[in-house]
């Protein structure tokens, strides 16, 4: 694999995993009927959804570095063949 279709991938795997967890998020603070240990009055961990979401975030910028870096390389080798 070329490091453009990494990146991509890796780029579209940082998005899907960022709509799970903001998703997660959503549901995890609707008010239920019983209290959460966390105090919030949701049924989860909005902390974890949380980090899940910078996590994913983290990513999605690495893979765009990772697809910036292999577009300036093949400009750099296109420009040295020309």
């Amino acid at each position: 694999m070329d490091a453009l279709s990494i990146g991509s991938t890796a780029a579209v795997s940082a998005i899907r995993s960022f709509d799970q967890a903001a998703a997660r998020t959503v549901r995890d603070a609707a008010p239920s009927s019983t209290p959460s240990p966390n105090g919030i009055g949701g049924n989860g961990d909005l902390v974890s959804d949380f980090v899940q979401q910078i996590q994913a975030q983290a990513a999605f910028q690495a893979s765009v570095s990772v697809i910036k870096t292999a577009d300036q390389m093949t400009g750099r080798l296109l420009d040295v063949k020309a």
